[in-house]
């Protein structure tokens, strides 16, 4: 084979693990959106599988870390569109529309996927909660082998997702299927079922239980503290809530007043419109731009007719005959940053002013319910009703007690809960089995910094849902965004940039003419490295030579000479300008740019032993002088030997 032979497909940096998650290479950086994912999410992978009409890949890449991408994909707080290097040209690919659109296209086909564990262990492990922290963990732990039971205290799983979010976000059916699809692996349900009360500590322990997960959610509002919170017409955000998710709201009429800036304060005011108030309206105290609520979910009350009063607080509920009558508040102004550097907002003296008001929802914060834990006396329970854990691994002061979610954090993300189950499921098992304990890639693995400014792409407009316009929204809580059609999917995930190196799509696998396969590393003290081989064959070392063989093949009569190829970068000279981006990006450090005499200018080389062939460098080339080739048939095999020499001496050292 030449020398010169040119090829596409870049190389593969990481392979696949038995529990679905990718195995991270060392060093190698992520794009910035996957960096701001708590659960490390191949957002550029899927996003390029999308663009590419691969949509169940897609969704096998995006569910990989995520268990619900049908529900964070109409929820999730987006942290990773936020770190889109596409926002500072116009708008950030819209990273969780995508995901919704994969899963979404699954289960409009009635897909479900389910592979339940194959080997049982002997251990029980016991997850209170339901919420997406708990049944992550569950997930998790079933996979493993662990017989797993969720006691749920409601009459169907979902936790915060049923008792907090209104349907017109979240269909039921989508918690229903996604929450159905764990059940599915083996994962038993009960609901109904109240911890501290129908089950005990003691009485899981008695049963077997030889772990036990506390992922009770945040399910208590605070109190305002201001006088008058006893009035009727008064009501916290999450019983209004859950009352609406429930059908059992008898309705709003006249002017409501919210008080607060998150999540559920948006979503009682969008509720309240639904509930038929003649007039709805958010009280925040400090400003829009500091709102907890995601600026799409602000922008949607907005157009339902949700007006914000922003820089006020309340300080009087007035009440008439035991009732809501009017409400008295005071300006603010935000003074110095708090630790959590949002500037905290100060009264101005002498501001108050009274508004009349028919209904108030105070939506200024929840936090665990942990009245279980009074029957706990060795659980310690921190000042603001969390349950006191190592930050790390999540076991508490009752040391085969676990937590996660809400009830370690407080009230926090869906996403972030997610992590925080993966997090606890490690961590149980590392406890159970005495392993060591090993966090999915995505969320562990370290990266060498490095900054890479993708080239200035053409502005391309962000393509937007269709959605649901009813003559009127009272009474009516049918779900307001429709999703992405396939070509209006393929449209949006053609605006990702691509930041960052090779992520592991394998669309260079799947597409590529010849036999590709990835020889994996025995150990992870290896890297894996990919190779084209013929059909029915495999590497392997024969004495001193490097050769393939059929697959199964149980003597060296089966081993037969055969070509291989992999994948490396060079320079085309003339083209090249000295700039030194390939050198900047590369975390191999396999191109040198240098003072070449002969040319009279800087120009790039590659160390072709240094170079993986991610394909990075070409990526970021602003002439188009670095290009991708194949090795020699003679390097290859050397690559392959010093390899399989590598193996075997980790196999033996770990014999």
């Amino acid at each position: 084979m030449s020398e010169e032979a040119a090829i596409s497909p870049p190389r593969i940096q990481v392979t696949s693990t038995s529990d679905g998650f990718s195995e991270c290479a060392e060093l190698v950086e992520m794009s910035p959106c996957s960096k701001a994912c708590p659960i490390g999410t191949n957002v550029k992978a899927y996003v390029s599988l999308i663009a590419t009409g691969k949509f169940d890949e897609a969704l096998e890449v995006a569910g990989a870390p995520n268990p619900f991408p049908g529900i964070c994909g109409r929820v999730c707080t987006h942290p990773c569109e936020e770190n889109c290097n596409r926002a500072e040209r116009d708008d950030p690919v819209a990273i969780a529309w995508l995901k919704r659109f994969a899963a979404d296209f699954e289960l409009q086909r009635g897909k479900q996927k389910t592979e339940p564990a194959k080997i049982w262990r002997k251990e029980k492990v016991a997850v209170i909660g339901s919420g997406p922290a708990g049944l992550t963990a569950a997930k998790d732990l079933v996979l493993k082998g662990y017989r797993v039971t969720v006691f749920e205290a409601m009459d169907k799983p979902g936790g915060m997702l049923i008792a907090g979010i209104p349907t017109f976000r979240l269909p039921r059916r989508i918690i229903s299927l996604e929450t159905g699809a764990i059940e599915e692996l083996g994962v038993e349900m009960k609901t109904g079922v109240t911890f501290g009360k129908d089950v005990t500590y003691e009485s899981l322990k008695k049963d077997g239980y030889a772990a036990i997960l506390l992922a009770v959610g945040a399910h208590k509002s605070l109190k305002m503290g201001v006088p008058g919170e006893e009035l009727e017409g008064v009501d916290d955000c999450l019983s209004l809530l859950r009352r609406v998710n429930e059908g059992t709201h008898p309705g709003l009429s006249g002017r409501v007043a919210v008080i607060g800036g998150g999540s559920s304060a948006v979503d009682s005011a969008r509720a309240a419109v639904r509930l038929g108030a003649s007039s709805v309206e958010i009280f925040y105290r400090r400003t829009e731009k500091e709102m907890p609520a995601a600026k799409t979910e602000v922008a949607e009350a907005k157009l339902e007719g949700v007006v914000m009063h922003l820089l006020v607080a309340p300080v009087e509920i007035i009440g008439e005959k035991g009732r809501v009558k009017a409400m008295k508040l005071q300006k603010m102004e935000l003074g110095e940053p708090g630790p959590d550097g949002r500037r905290r907002p100060v009264p101005i003296e002498g501001s108050e002013y009274v508004v009349q008001v028919d209904h108030v929802i105070s939506s200024i914060g929840q936090q665990p319910d942990v009245w279980f834990a009074e029957g706990m006396k060795d659980l310690e329970i921190s000042k603001w009703n969390t349950i006191v854990a190592d930050k790390e691994t999540l076991q508490s002061s009752v040391k085969d007690v676990f937590t996660a979610g809400d009830a370690f954090t407080g009230p926090w993300t869906v996403v972030d809960a997610i992590a925080s189950g993966h997090r606890a499921a490690a961590s149980m098992h590392s406890f159970l089995s005495g392993e060591k304990m090993s966090l999915p890639p995505g969320m562990a693995c370290g990266a060498r910094e490095f900054e890479l400014k993708p080239p200035d792409p053409p502005a391309l407009p962000r393509k937007h849902m269709q959605k649901f316009e009813p003559k009127s929204l009272a009474g009516n809580y049918d779900e307001i965004e429709l999703g992405y059609t396939e070509r209006l999917a393929m449209e949006e995930a053609l605006r990702c940039m691509r930041c960052g190196p090779c992520f592991e799509c394998k669309l260079c696998i799947q597409e590529c003419e010849k036999e590709v396969m990835v020889l994996g590393a025995a150990s992870n003290e290896l890297p894996a490295a990919v190779v084209r081989v013929p059909e029915g064959m495999r590497p392997s070392l024969d004495g001193a030579r490097a050769v393939v063989s059929t697959q199964g093949a149980d003597s060296a009569a089966g081993a037969v000479e055969g070509t291989l190829a992999s994948i490396v970068a060079t320079v085309i000279e003339e083209l090249c300008r000295g700039c030194g981006k390939c050198e900047e990006v590369c975390i191999y450090a396999a191109p040198r740019v240098s003072f070449n005499k002969e040319r009279g200018a800087l120009i790039s080389s590659v160390n072709e032993k240094e170079c993986k062939g991610c394909g990075t460098c070409v990526a970021v080339c602003p002439s188009g002088a670095m290009q991708q080739k194949c090795f020699s048939d003679a390097r290859i095999f050397q690559i392959l030997k010093e390899h399989l020499l590598q193996e075997e001496g980790a196999a033996a050292r770990r014999e």
